[in-house]
């Protein structure tokens, strides 16, 4: 009965002519009713906080809507690079939330990667499945409910991917299409040691801004050699038509909202929760917040490099500018690390066993230990470590005897 694809359609055909301040005042009022509603529960409500803009809004509306005390949860690292709980717990005091905090140790996290196969039922590898869980399990010894943040990047235009996809695509243009694509199909088909010079050669024969995202996950040399082997795109090229909507921005979003989100985002945040019992909610998904942000034009989202801009308005209402504007360092995991130290270096080899793979005979042996050659010796991390790593931990306990 509804539609993210009709939604973005019609918001973008009939664009809020109000201020950008109008603007931040509308955005306000719906999420502060999806909270509201969000927040009804007869069993104990809190909400998920990082330092970043989407959960630090949502706590602050939170807030701003509850007589007592709200109860906010963040957990932190050590390591300094990816810790935020420091940050969180200053916006937490300024909005006078009832805040807990834990840190967690390497033994903590790495403690959590055998039960990910069985929590997903599914091969899963976005590495922030990690801290997810771990903050979903201290969360519910405290509530049952949480709200999360989630949708505030795809729908406000957060993600610094965007700058750079734009920023490529700009570079790219400037080279005559007589001469980009016949170039692009001679590199793409050459035959490289290395994938680099054959994933530009791809890039040079994009169309617009949007194919250019799309083809960012063919920097997976898996995919990228499966799809030069049979002369087709994967499949989420066929999914979403890449002019459907006159904004280059806002069709890099729609294609967030409707493949990465669902299929990533969401089902990390629901399997890990639901792992422990903990029931999330995800008020800026609501209906009427997602059909106005799609009403708002670009500028209202961002300007360079700064992204979310309607949504800062309405954040910085509650909690000071300057207590945001700190780099994100992201809700990770330093795997890349650990994958170098000798008992993790030992769990991976054993998943990637060459006579393991060969009977198997669903992933190139070859192909897998390039791979994992060229990050142990040479220092090279790419993702599809992490994805090849996973999808045979699942199969391991799919197919355990």
């Amino acid at each position: 009965y509804w539609s993210m694809k009709e939604a973005a359609k019609k918001g973008q055909s009939n664009l809020f002519q109000g201020s950008r301040k109008e603007a931040a005042d509308e955005l306000e009022r719906l999420l502060k009713r999806s909270i509201e509603g969000q927040m009804t529960a007869d069993v104990p409500v809190g909400a998920f906080l990082s330092a970043g803009i989407d959960s630090s809004t949502v706590v602050a509306l939170m807030q701003s809507l509850h007589a007592g005390k709200v109860r906010s949860f963040t957990i932190g690292m050590e390591d300094k690079k990816y810790n935020e709980a420091e940050a969180a717990r200053e916006i937490a005091a300024h909005l006078g939330t009832e805040h807990t905090e834990l840190y967690i140790t390497e033994k903590d996290a790495k403690a959590v990667i055998p039960q990910l196969a069985e929590m997903f039922s599914e091969p899963f590898a976005d590495s922030s499945q990690i801290p997810t869980y771990l903050v979903s399990r201290m969360t519910r010894e405290h509530v049952t409910v949480s709200l999360s943040g989630d949708g505030g990047d795809e729908l406000f235009c957060g993600y610094t991917s965007y700058v750079s996809t734009l920023r490529a695509w700009e570079r790219i243009r400037r080279v005559p299409g007589f001469i980009r694509y016949p170039a692009g199909k001679l590199l793409a088909g050459l035959p490289f040691r290395s994938d680099d010079w054959r994933i530009r050669g791809k890039l040079l024969q994009a169309r617009d801004a949007c194919q250019v995202y799309q083809m960012s996950y063919e920097t997976n040399p898996l995919n990228h050699r499966i799809a030069l082997e049979r002369g087709t795109l994967p499949y989420y090229y066929t999914e979403y038509e890449a002019d459907y909507l006159p904004e280059q921005n806002h069709n890099i979003m729609l294609m967030d909202m409707l493949m990465y989100h669902p299929d990533d985002i969401l089902v990390k945040v629901d399997r890990t929760a639901m792992a422990v019992s903990l029931e999330t909610r995800v008020p800026m998904l609501d209906k009427d917040v997602v059909e106005f942000a799609w009403s708002l034009p670009v500028e209202y989202k961002r300007s360079g490099e700064n992204g979310k801009l309607v949504l800062r308005d309405v954040l910085y209402r509650y909690v000071p500018k300057e207590m945001m504007d700190r780099p994100k360092k992201g809700f990770s995991i330093p795997v890349q690390k650990w994958l170098k130290e000798p008992s993790m270096r030992e769990w991976a080899e054993s998943l990637i066993d060459r006579r393991l793979l060969q009977e198997q005979g669903l992933l190139n042996p070859d192909v897998v230990w390039n791979i994992w050659k060229d990050f142990q010796e040479n220092g090279v991390w790419r993702k599809q470590i992490w994805y090849i790593l996973m999808f045979q931990e699942w199969m391991m306990k799919q197919y355990a005897v």
